[in-house]
């Protein structure tokens, strides 16, 4: 293909998002008249040209427009206003869980296959933060996920960046975030911490998601 034909191709599949490589395929065939004979050449095609095949993200029904501009607008303009004695973290909990899950393959028909079963639902309950200017994370254990678990992360980072005059904590909406006892801790003098919360219903904005 010449290196028209690649933008064409690119533009193509930016614009209709084919869900097969046959799609893709089929309009080589009818405007250029090339043809591929194998879909692993495709493949090689499409990843060369920097296009994926991938899942769009789902994006909560109850999720509002304006209240998550409005807190990107407040999240930019903090970091625009910051001084240099104070960090921006977001933070979140997550909780592993030991469990074998069964995956298909390709294998004789005749033989039986078999995964021996793990132990129960097992868990872990992990409570952490990432700073997103410097990579840096503060990961915690706890037995569970609570309003403890909360004071001790806070307590963490407070060890972690002792010469901060204030750490901005950017988290969800969980319950145990807000109650009386986490209230309480932050109120008392030296803390140097300041809560931020995401909107509801916008995981997407919280990046320690990824991690």
């Amino acid at each position: 293909m010449s290196a028209a034909q690649e933008e064409a191709l690119k533009a193509f599949v930016g614009a209709t998002l084919p869900r097969s490589t046959r799609h893709v395929g089929a309009f080589i065939l009818k405007e250029f008249g090339l043809v591929y004979e194998s879909r692993s050449g495709l493949i090689v095609l499409l990843h060369r040209l920097g296009l994926v095949y991938r899942k769009p993200i789902i994006i909560p029904r109850k999720l509002d427009e304006k209240t998550q501009k409005a807190f990107i607008d407040s999240y930019e303009d903090l970091l625009n206003s910051i001084s240099d004695d104070e960090v921006v973290v977001f933070g979140d909990a997550v909780h592993p869980t030991h469990a074998a899950r069964s995956a298909g393959c390709w294998a004789p028909k005749d033989q039986k296959l078999a995964i021996e079963q793990t132990s129960g639902r097992q868990r872990i309950n992990i409570h952490g933060a990432v700073n997103l200017e410097t990579g840096e994370t503060r990961i915690i254990e706890a037995v569970t996920v609570d309003a403890l678990s909360t004071i001790a992360l806070l307590e963490a980072l407070k060890a972690v960046y002792p010469l901060m005059a204030m750490i901005h904590v950017f988290l969800d909406n969980a319950a145990y975030h807000h109650v009386k006892i986490v209230r309480e801790w932050l109120a008392q003098p030296g803390r140097r911490i300041k809560l931020h919360f995401v909107p509801a219903y916008c995981p997407h904005l919280n990046p320690i998601e990824w991690l």
